[in-house]
């Protein structure tokens, strides 16, 4: 951040003599008696943005002291729409518009933007049924937040565990023969921060069915779905939790019973 130069007088105590700011290059005449020089140093960390799609972010490099806050803002073009960051970014801020971060160190993000409606289609062709596993979508590309999610003929027979904790613009299923199985769990049960499914748009199922994992033994698993738009459920499709209780041992005036819970 700059420097100072001291000379040296005969009471053996230094003065200042010369100084600056912002520049790695001091350039003085020399006063001919004993100096010393000072480079004043303030740590400082290189925050980044870039785009990645159509669209544009309203900084892109700066320079922050620890402690200083980076704040970017996205901004999408016609046609598309701000999805998520990426990169130096809390899971808890992904999709944050503005984008607010504590520098602590060096940061980089991107800002990644979808095309409007964009759609990302399950095949269930990979080896598993995971929905983090890009193999099961078409062009095995896994899908990012605000697209919509779409099941149909091409994968009718196929279920799915939906593990991504990403926030879908929307969900349809038709012509889907099988079962959506949500790992959204209780906040305190200790298997992650995935409590639940947020989907920004609408739903529309006309068929298959939603469900969670069994609770085996306490409550971890739950179907927990948070809805932004309007929500149709056809006569072909479920909702489907019956029978995924655990049970617990209790004792009723010295007669053990089993308690059955949902």
């Amino acid at each position: 951040m700059g420097w100072k130069l001291y000379k040296y007088n005969v009471n053996g105590t230094w003065d200042l003599w010369r100084e600056g700011n912002g520049n790695t290059i001091a350039d003085y005449e020399h006063p001919g008696v004993f100096t010393r020089i000072e480079w004043l140093w303030t740590e400082s960390f290189k925050c980044t943005a870039v785009a990645s799609g159509q669209g544009s972010v309203d900084k892109t490099s700066e320079w922050h002291a620890r402690g200083d806050t980076f704040t970017v803002s996205a901004t999408p073009s016609n046609g598309w729409v701000f999805a998520c960051w990426t990169g130096s970014v809390p899971k808890s801020k992904v999709v944050d518009n503005p984008l607010v971060l504590e520098v602590s160190d060096s940061i980089n993000v991107t800002s990644v933007f979808v095309v409007a409606g964009s759609v990302a289609y399950w095949t269930g062709a990979g080896t598993n049924a995971l929905a983090s596993n890009p193999a099961n979508w078409r062009d095995g590309e896994q899908p990012f937040h605000m697209q919509t999610i779409a099941f149909g003929a091409e994968g009718a027979d196929k279920p799915m565990t939906w593990d991504l904790d990403i926030a879908p613009g929307g969900w349809v299923q038709t012509n889907y023969n099988s079962v959506v199985t949500f790992n959204t769990v209780y906040p305190d049960a200790g298997l992650g921060d995935f409590t639940i499914l947020l989907i920004n748009g609408d739903v529309n199922l006309q068929s298959g069915s939603w469900t969670h994992l069994v609770n085996k033994t306490g409550q971890f698993y739950r179907l927990n779905v948070r809805v932004g738009g309007d929500m149709a459920i056809g006569p072909a499709a479920a909702i489907d939790v019956a029978a995924l209780g655990y049970s617990q041992l209790c004792l009723d005036g010295g007669v053990a019973k089993t308690s059955a819970n949902e």
